[in-house]
């Protein structure tokens, strides 16, 4: 039982040590998502590199 509790901890901890904190500059970003209107298994909808350039065009800088 205590094997299993310290596994438990270890894992989560990891889980923790893994978050990554805010950056000094993370106020000027903001998450935005946008749905690619494509279907599971399907290779339909927008391409990435389509979604990045229209973000682009209109002055969105693309981090990730």
């Amino acid at each position: 039982m205590f094997k299993k509790i310290a596994l438990k901890g270890l894992l989560i901890s990891g889980l923790v040590a893994c978050h990554t904190f805010p950056s000094n500059d993370s106020t000027d970003r903001v998450q935005v998502t946008k749905s690619l209107q494509g279907k599971q298994c399907e290779s339909s909808g927008i391409d990435i590199s389509m979604l990045k350039q229209q973000l682009e065009i209109k002055h969105i800088h693309v981090y990730t």
